[in-house]
């Protein structure tokens, strides 16, 4: 299977919806769970089917699935096929893809009275790892064939990608307190350790009855990080302090 090409397939189309939507958010980073928390909220079948719609690329291919030109008549096209059948439209998104889009002002144009569920990881020293080796082999998700070879360490690329992750994670905080937006906090690790709480909790947030309430680790995503990542972090915190001549602290977001 083609897991880039299996998001846009019409076997994960819920029955077409015509009604209003409750709107629901995915505020996201790069390799931060949220894929892992998307195919936990669709095996609900009461949380729709959060991918990353307005991913640029991905958003031009629904442009021609649809036969749709904007933005919004895309996604009003996304809400007839990917609403659960109790009104609920998710859709996950980076930072980074809300300044393609023109900023929060257009997002929330876009996405009304939603709520948004920011997910986070505690260790951004071992987000920023697997971001740099990500964005260099083009594994994203489980599954993908590299486009290349796993990266050498390298500290600058790390500490950069280290950066961007924290920067993006105080501008989501900022712009949805700022804007008065309806959000909770999810972290990673919280759904590794106990996924049917932390989506119990969404649910709840989103005034949500969960369909089904069981068995959400069948739907875990496989862990991509195996024992280099592990020896990377080891050098990376080395490395942070001898460049800086203080402890890995800050790092914890």
């Amino acid at each position: 299977m083609n897991l880039y090409e299996d998001q846009f397939s019409e076997s994960h189309d819920f029955p077409s919806f015509t009604g209003k939507t409750r709107d629901l958010i995915i505020a996201s980073t790069p390799r931060c769970g949220s894929h892992m928390l998307g195919h936990l909220l669709y095996s609900t079948k009461s949380l729709g089917y959060p991918l990353e719609y307005l991913n640029p690329a991905n958003l031009k291919r629904w442009g021609k699935i649809t036969r749709k030109n904007n933005t919004s008549e895309i996604v009003d096209e996304l809400r007839a096929r990917r609403t659960s059948p109790n009104g609920v439209f998710s859709c996950k998104i980076h930072y980074s893809h809300v300044m393609n889009l023109g900023g929060f002002s257009k997002i929330f144009d876009t996405f009304r009275d939603c709520k948004v569920v920011l997910v986070t990881r505690a260790d951004l020293a071992k987000q920023a790892i697997s971001f740099y080796v990500a964005s260099r082999t083009g594994v994203w998700i489980h599954g993908q064939k590299p486009v290349a070879e796993h990266p050498k360490y390298n500290f600058d690329e790390i500490m950069n990608k280290l950066d961007v992750l924290r920067s993006h994670n105080s501008l989501w905080r900022m712009n949805l307190c700022a804007l008065g937006i309806p959000h909770m906090e999810v972290r990673f690790e919280d759904l590794v350790k106990n996924s049917t709480n932390e989506v119990s909790k969404i649910a709840d947030f989103c005034n949500v009855e969960l369909y089904s309430k069981t068995n959400f680790e069948s739907h875990m995503t496989t862990k991509q990080s195996g024992k280099k990542n592990i020896d990377w972090l080891e050098r990376f915190i080395e490395d942070y302090r001898a460049h800086q001549g203080v402890t890995l602290e800050n790092h914890q977001s």
